[in-house]
C-alpha cells in the first residue's frame, strides 16, 4: 500500500468514526472504499449485512426436531434438508403462494 492509498484509508476511518453523513454505517463505508481486489470488502459487506440473532436458525433446528422426533420419521438427512427447505419457503412466502386461496 502506498502513502496516497494510506491517506485516502486514513481519511475514510476519520470520516466513519466522526460518523459524517454518508458514511455513517459499516456498509456505506466498505462500499465506499475503492479496493484493487474487493474481496475483502465483499466478505465485510457480507458479514455486516447477516443479521444478528439465531431465530431463524433456531426455528429450522425447531423443525427438524418436529419431523424427526415427534413424528418419528426415520429420515434420511438429505429427505429432512429437502422437506425443511420446502416448509421454510412456504412459511416465508405463504401470502404469495396462497394469494388464489378465498377468491
Amino acid at each position: 500500500m502506498d502513502l496516497a492509498k494510506a491517506c485516502t484509508l486514513c481519511s475514510h476511518l476519520l470520516k466513519y468514526k466522526n460518523k459524517e453523513k454518508g458514511i455513517d454505517n459499516p456498509i456505506k463505508w466498505w462500499s465506499s472504499i475503492e479496493l484493487e481486489s474487493s474481496y475483502l470488502q465483499q466478505l465485510a459487506i457480507h458479514l455486516f449485512s447477516v443479521c444478528p440473532n439465531s431465530a431463524s436458525c433456531e426455528h429450522g433446528f425447531l423443525i427438524c426436531g418436529w419431523l424427526s422426533n415427534k413424528r418419528h420419521l426415520k429420515l434420511g438427512v438429505e429427505r429432512l434438508e429437502l422437506m425443511l427447505k420446502l416448509i421454510t419457503y412456504y412459511r416465508s412466502n405463504v401470502s404469495h403462494e396462497l394469494a388464489f386461496y378465498g377468491k
